[in-house]
């Protein structure tokens, strides 16, 4: 019986955080051009980055989960839990500290959830 060689957990964390980076920078063009073209205003900008945030965990939770193979939704969530990182990281680099106060709610719930829901449903 042939038996499968599974990557490393750094190696599978690595590539769920570069296909959520990937996931994040095309929905951003993306948005932006809408942004641009349609003018929707601005109420709208913190509702779309909040569901980008959620689709690029979503994306790299299944990315992880499936290259694992078992314990998918913990997997998952690791990947949910490496973007709320990188994020919370670059908002205090980029805005010295003074994030809004509902960032620091939705960010995790939708990176955690995400995550959790993309590892799920490999």
């Amino acid at each position: 019986m042939e038996q499968r060689i599974l990557p490393s957990p750094a190696r599978i964390l690595g590539r769920a955080l570069l296909f959520e980076a990937l996931v994040s920078v095309f929905l951003l063009l993306a948005a932006s051009a809408v942004f641009t073209l349609a003018g929707p205003g601005f109420s709208a900008i913190p509702v779309v980055a909040r569901a980008i945030w959620f689709l690029a965990s979503l994306t790299g939770g299944f990315l992880a989960a499936r290259a694992a193979g078992s314990r998918r939704l913990l997997w998952g969530l690791a990947a949910g839990l490496g973007c709320l990182l990188v994020l919370l990281l670059l908002s205090l680099i980029f805005s010295m500290g003074s994030a809004h106060a509902s960032a620091w709610f939705w960010c995790p719930l939708l990176c955690l959830v995400g995550g959790g829901i993309g590892g799920g449903l490999s």
